[in-house]
């Protein structure tokens, strides 16, 4: 689903947000996707998604941060667990962090 220019429908983004997606950008080029709240990159070196996101998420650990990037990937656990638990991948979010 391809979309407006990311540049241009970042400008309005807070600049947490726009500096966070910006960086994405610059490393991995055109999106898959893109729509006025979110940049969609699919199969980007390791990662299955990276999604940079306009709305950003404080949290306090392991020190005061925000988040408006997440990189997912796909993991498979060794085969010494259980049948249950490696019987399909287990998706695993990275989230990249941005200073405020």
């Amino acid at each position: 689903m391809k979309s407006a220019q990311p540049s241009r429908l970042i400008q309005e983004w807070p600049d947490d947000s726009r500096e966070a997606a910006q960086l994405v950008l610059d490393a991995h080029g055109e999106t898959d996707e893109a729509t006025e709240t979110q940049l969609t990159w699919h199969r980007r070196g390791p990662w299955k998604r990276i999604v940079a996101s306009k709305a950003s998420y404080p949290h306090d650990f392991p020190a005061p941060d925000t988040d408006a990037v997440e990189s997912l990937l796909d993991y498979r656990p060794a085969r010494s667990l259980p049948a249950a638990t490696t019987s399909r991948p287990i998706s695993w979010r990275s989230i990249s962090c941005m200073r405020s």
